[in-house]
């Protein structure tokens, strides 16, 4: 499930503050019932069923702000976060208070015979007792597809998928005090449409809650 959450800022504290990725898990994780929340706050990094996009602020006049994010997730999560969005007056991200203005259910994915996405993504690679992002792109491709595996086996899903990694970019994002690096790209994706949905639905690859791993589709014109 896929869902869109729009709103208006009501104040916020920290004028130049962007990245919010940290403070949306822990908001998402409070809107969620204890026994849900448990089962998504788990220590399982590599496969945690939900992402998110980087929240978006658009300034339209003044100090006027909009604000709107992408989530995607197991159906379970979603309903009961939509529920306790609905219950609640106001969502604090941190510094940042947003009065919801909508909540949308975004369309699901269509069936073909291969699809084009862009994200920013993790496979990590432990080094010395730290998790640092895999550089061996054809290794990362190998680790996406065995992740998606995982992830599969985890929901009762079988079948197969193949992942190739197009333009990728080192991104680097500012995360709770230190620093995140995830591949900036395109994903070309083959495989059992189940599967495909499924990482479409709930994001693809690693360390997800921490917003990486959401997939938009691309046009496929000029690349």
């Amino acid at each position: 499930m896929r869902i869109k959450i729009e709103g208006t800022v009501i104040s916020k504290s920290i004028a130049d503050k962007k990245n919010y990725n940290h403070e949306l898990y822990s908001a998402i994780i409070q809107h969620l019932s204890p026994e849900i929340g448990a089962k998504f706050h788990q220590k399982d990094r590599e496969l945690r069923l939900f992402t998110f996009t980087d929240v978006y602020l658009t300034k339209i006049s003044g100090d006027e702000m909009l604000f709107h994010v992408y989530i995607a997730g197991e159906d379970t999560l979603l309903m009961n976060l939509i529920q306790g969005l609905r219950n609640s007056e106001l969502f604090w991200l941190g510094d940042m208070c947003v009065g919801i203005d909508q909540i949308k259910e975004i369309h699901s994915l269509k069936k073909q015979n291969s699809y084009l996405f862009k994200t920013k993504v993790i496979i990590n690679n432990p080094h010395n007792q730290e998790q640092r992002l895999m550089q061996d792109i054809e290794e990362f491709e190998r680790r996406l597809r065995l992740n998606t595996l995982k992830k599969a086996e985890k929901l009762g899903m079988t079948g197969d998928i193949n992942f190739r990694v197009i333009q990728p970019k080192v991104n680097v994002e500012q995360y709770k005090q230190g620093h995140i690096f995830s591949w900036k790209c395109l994903l070309d994706v083959r495989g059992d449409f189940e599967l495909v949905e499924m990482i479409y639905q709930v994001g693809v690859g690693e360390n997800t809650a921490t917003g990486h791993g959401f997939l938009f589709e691309a046009n496929r014109r000029g690349w």
